[in-house]
Formats: C-alpha cells, structure tokens, sequence
C-alpha cells in the first residue's frame, strides 16, 4: 500500500529542520482572515474540537479538527495565553507544525463580560421568526455560552 504524500514530503532540507519540532517545542500559525494572531514554538497548545477539548504537543498525530467556540490556549513553559475563537479548523502536520485557522479570535481578556451577559440574555430572548432567524439565534447563543464560560472560568 502506497502512503499519500504531503506538501512536507517535499520540502527542502533546510525548510524541513526550520518547521519540524525541536524537542518538546514545536512551530505554530494562529491566524485569522484579519491577520496572524500568533506564531512561534510553545510547548503545548489546546483546542476546543467539535468533538471535545484535545491537546497538541510535539511529534502529535497528523490530524485535521474543526474547532467549535471555545477557548484555544498556548502554552510555553508555565506562561499561557488564551484566545476566544468563534469556530475555525486546525491542522497538525507530520512534521509538528500546527495550524491554527480561526474565523475571529481574541485574547480573552480583552472581553467585557457583563456584555458578554447581555448579549446572551439578548440571544437567547430574541422571537424565533422564520428559519434564519431561529439559526442566527441558535448561532449568536452558542458563541456567547462559550464565551461566557469561558471567562466564568478564568
């Protein structure tokens, strides 16, 4: 059985030891559409899946995860910054490098929570309508329970 290839299976010798892991660090690219949010190597990163909450560290399985609201975290050694995002992909390559795709991110601390209450409030009080609105409802309660958890827990 033949492996499928990756766009790093191609890269050149110089390229490939500047992007893979270096002990327990290895790179990652947090961006959004508006720009990079974060990049370098850290030792930990933590991911708010569809699927559950999961970590990533060096030499992590090649994966690709769609990422709910939540709460994405960069470790490096006993710092942690934390970013709210409304949703993205991630991608871990074979060679450690991770990718961090989001719709919107922001440092968490940058919110204000009694607004954050009040949109929920807002959300979750707001008439059904027809189906759009039901949806940018259910869409507008999601991000603002996560977000508002997530600052609850901080």
């Amino acid at each position: 059985m033949n492996l499928p290839q990756f766009p790093s299976s191609f890269l050149g010798a110089e390229a490939a030891r500047d992007s893979a892991a270096e002990g327990e660090q290895f790179p990652v690219n947090f961006y959004t559409p508006d720009g990079v949010v974060a990049e370098g190597k850290i030792d930990q990163v933590v991911l708010p899946g569809v699927e559950g909450v999961f970590g990533v560290k060096a030499n992590h399985v090649p994966i690709i995860a769609q990422l709910k609201p939540g709460l994405v975290e960069l470790h490096d050694g006993t710092e942690v910054q934390k970013f709210f995002v409304s949703g993205g992909f991630a991608l871990v390559h074979p060679n450690s490098v991770t990718d961090i795709c989001a719709v919107a991110a922001a440092p968490l601390e940058q919110f204000d929570g009694a607004a954050v209450k009040a949109a929920l409030q807002q959300a979750q009080a707001a008439p059904s309508g027809d189906d759009f609105d039901a949806a940018v409802n259910r869409a507008a309660t999601e991000v603002f329970s996560a977000l508002d958890a997530a600052l609850e827990a901080k």
